[in-house]
């Protein structure tokens, strides 16, 4: 079944594609986003993401060692950063004013506001060496990842 894209924690990846795709690229945050990034770029080279079937990777999330603000923080710049990095031009403004929304919403209702603010505020720093960085993917590419992010998916089992 093809998907959007994979977690971290359980993929496998042809390294022709990964060289091809000069790998993961560095965000300013410390984590996540990478590979969102890398499967939008993948999609965009033609490359398809398949969720095997049977296939199961237990990854049992803890709240031990981890900083969960810190940890927010870093997802909403590397977010931002990801719709400045690959988003077409044209869609960017609004794409980011969207995100700002949702993001605000999303820290407001679980007690992360001030971690949100911070992910937005190191992204607004960043933001000019990413756009002078930028390659966009083909507006075709998004609408298929995010019809992909969006598509019913079946339960295992």
């Amino acid at each position: 079944m093809s998907v959007a894209q994979f977690i971290g924690c359980g993929h496998l990846l042809r390294l022709s594609v990964a060289r091809e795709l000069a790998g993961y690229t560095e965000s300013p945050g410390a984590y996540g986003g990478d590979e969102k990034d890398f499967c939008l770029r993948a999609i965009d080279a033609g490359y398809e993401i398949i969720e095997l079937a049977g296939v199961h990777v237990w990854h049992d999330k803890t709240p031990l060692a981890r900083d969960l603000p810190e940890q927010h923080r870093s997802g909403v710049c590397n977010d931002l950063t990801l719709v400045l990095r690959r988003v077409p031009a044209v869609l960017v403004v609004p794409t980011v004013v969207v995100k700002f929304a949702k993001h605000l919403l999303f820290s407001i209702k679980h007690g992360l506001f001030r971690a949100g603010l911070l992910g937005m505020r190191d992204f607004l720093s960043a933001a000019p060496e990413i756009w002078r960085a930028r390659l966009p993917v083909r507006a075709a590419s998004l609408a298929q990842f995010y019809s992909l992010s969006r598509a019913p998916r079946k339960a295992a089992g």
